[in-house]
């Protein structure tokens, strides 16, 4: 039986942010993947995190960011076991009616996809959703959409997520955004607040 605790990054003790840390490094290596963030940084950046256990295991997590609308899912790692990868799949498949928010790529993009995950098709409602014109003159965002995107091939994503600093393009993000409910009312503004 498994296991899900929401919790603020400020309630977690260093041990498991040690376990987690780890988690996130083993399995962003694992696929390729840029680490972004050191240990100091790891906490702060994301304030809210989903952790999943088994039998007293940390069998992955989620870490979200809340915006006004949505709670936008940034960061996911497991223990690369069988069990883990299904536990995160199905906690997020189970999030995307409850408010929560993913921008997936390549694999985790397929995977989703493949379980038929609802996806959000309008520029402008992307833009809003993740709050795009929020942001400073040095810091900019672009969403470029995909005319041709397929959601049933693999390697097709939706958008081009461009990231601008100081006027020029700092990296490009090929992705998706998931999500079936995203104009939320929340019942009260911490890390376990609720959808209505």
């Amino acid at each position: 039986m498994s296991e899900n605790i929401i919790c603020s990054s400020d309630d977690i003790n260093n041990e498991i942010k040690e376990i987690l840390y780890k988690m996130y490094i083993d399995t962003y290596k694992r696929n390729n993947l840029e680490i972004w963030f050191n240990r100091k940084e790891f906490m702060f950046i994301y304030p809210c995190n989903l952790i999943i256990i088994i039998n007293k295991k940390i069998k992955g997590f989620i870490m979200f960011q809340k915006r006004k609308k949505i709670n936008k899912i940034s960061l996911i790692a497991h223990d690369n076991t069988d069990d883990g990868k299904k536990l995160i799949i199905n906690t997020i498949l189970k999030s995307l009616n409850k408010g929560f928010v993913i921008e997936a790529s390549g694999a985790l993009s397929w995977v989703l996809r493949k379980k038929k995950a609802p996806y959000i098709k309008n520029k402008k409602l992307i833009e809003n959703i993740l709050e795009l014109k929020n942001h400073d003159n040095n810091f900019q965002q672009e969403i470029k959409i995909n005319k041709y995107f397929d959601y049933n091939d693999k390697l097709s994503n939706h958008y081009n997520h461009i990231y601008i600093c100081n006027q020029k393009i700092d990296h490009i993000n090929n992705v998706t955004l998931f999500g079936s409910n995203y104009n939320c009312k929340w019942t009260n503004d911490t890390c376990h607040r609720i959808c209505i």
